[in-house]
């Protein structure tokens, strides 16, 4: 039996963030972008298998994020 696997959808917002961040991170140290798209590409795969992995998000991270919408890492 094959495992299912969930589509992961990356907000247009985070996507655009991750980009600066790895841009920025680029000036500085590249192999360090490398390890950060490395790391988020992991989390994401695993997301794929595992769509509950992680806890959700809530008010004490993010205020004003609707409820069990957004997952933490």
């Amino acid at each position: 039996m094959t495992k299912k696997k969930y589509s992961v959808i990356l907000a247009e917002r985070a996507d655009k963030m991750l980009l600066l961040h790895t841009a920025f991170l680029a000036r500085v140290s590249p192999p360090a972008a490398r390890r950060l798209l490395a790391d988020f590409k992991k989390v994401k795969h695993s997301l794929v298998e595992n769509p509950f992995k992680f806890p959700f998000a809530d008010e004490m991270d993010v205020p004003g994020i609707p409820v069990e919408t957004y997952r933490k890492y």
